[in-house]
């Protein structure tokens, strides 16, 4: 019996390089970084990152920049 080598198909390979783009974009997003960092870390425009993230669901940890505090009353 000949050892046969096991080979995704084409569609088990872009669903595992989807979900690793998401996992990835997931991490960035858990470890503070902002989706400008995130986007020239992974060379993109912000646009496109922001494009991504929208279109598939992740949450991004949004940073508050500027602008006073809030205070609770």
């Amino acid at each position: 019996m000949k050892n046969k080598m096991w080979l995704e198909t084409w569609d088990e390979m872009n669903a595992r390089h989807d979900r690793e783009r998401r996992e990835t974009l997931q991490t960035l997003s858990d470890g503070g970084y902002t989706q400008t960092e995130a986007a020239a870390i992974l060379k993109r425009s912000v646009s496109f990152l922001n494009t991504y993230v929208q279109r598939y669901g992740i949450n991004w940890k949004e940073k508050r920049q500027g602008g006073k505090p809030h205070v609770a009353k």
